[in-house]
């Protein structure tokens, strides 16, 4: 299993704000979930509104990734992700982010 932190919130302004504020103090591979932001965003600063706890709301630190990977990546986890909620029973929907 790949070593991983991952730190939980009820609330965040920004899992992504949260992220870039603080990620010196974490190591590779570092998630950060919340439960509900009051000012998530998507790409280009854009408003990104989720109900609370209906959604999985995060951003994760990936420190010794090569920026020409990033696309791959984002692939793998979001199949990754898909299939395994699949497998548990439930019909996930997936929305890029804005």
């Amino acid at each position: 299993m790949i070593p991983y932190t991952l730190l939980e919130f009820d609330q965040l302004n920004s899992t992504s704000d949260f992220l870039k504020e603080n990620f010196s103090y974490f190591p590779h591979m570092t998630f950060i979930r919340a439960n509900f932001q009051t000012q998530g965003r998507g790409q280009f600063d854009r408003t990104w509104l989720s109900d609370s706890k209906q959604n999985i709301l995060c951003s994760i630190l990936l420190k010794d990734l090569k920026m020409s990977s990033i696309s791959e990546v984002k692939l793998w986890m979001k199949e990754s992700l898909m299939s395994f909620l699949e497998n548990e029973g439930l019909n996930p929907r997936f929305k890029e982010p804005n």
